[in-house]
């Protein structure tokens, strides 16, 4: 499926449904209401098994809240193509939960003050950027990182270490 249009999630309960890939030229915002931190809370852009966000897309959070996730189905992995951006707006969020994969090559990038951009997942690498410009980074369960790892302002929280600048 290929998107070159802007989409807007919003709400307390929003949940878009990739099934396998998605080629995005476009910008999605992810502007969750919903005051819960549960999985079906807030809004959602879920892969339905192993699939790839592609393209020279963003992927932004905003809302009311931090509650907006961009995840892959529990067992399955996602991978953020190298054209891909994904960074925190009015607010924070999460890429990947826990039960899933995530493949970043692409940016992940937490720029709102005092805003958290968490990436998280089981087996979650890094092989593109991983940036807090501005807002926090946080980076939890397993991962590995083979790209860059950049804290230009605020701080970066590696599971129970939090580095500041």
């Amino acid at each position: 499926m290929t998107l070159n249009a802007s989409m807007t999630l919003t709400g307390s309960h929003s949940l878009v449904t990739v099934r396998n890939n998605l080629i995005l030229g476009g910008t999605v915002y992810l502007n969750s209401n919903a005051g819960g931190s549960g999985l079906t809370d807030g809004t959602r852009l879920v892969f339905e098994g192993d699939s790839t966000l592609s393209g020279a897309g963003t992927v932004v959070f905003g809302g009311l809240n931090s509650n907006s996730w961009l995840r892959a189905t529990p067992g399955h992995t996602l991978t953020i193509g190298p054209g891909i951006t994904i960074r925190t707006g009015d607010r924070g969020g999460t890429v990947g939960y826990a039960g899933t994969g995530v493949v970043n090559q692409g940016t992940i990038r937490a720029e709102t003050g005092a805003e958290r951009l968490t990436f998280t997942g089981s087996g979650t690498f890094n092989e593109g950027f991983l940036e807090a410009t501005g807002g926090i980074l946080a980076l939890s369960e397993t991962w590995s990182n083979l790209g860059t790892l950049r804290l230009v302002v605020r701080q970066v929280r590696l599971g129970r270490l939090s580095f500041r600048t």
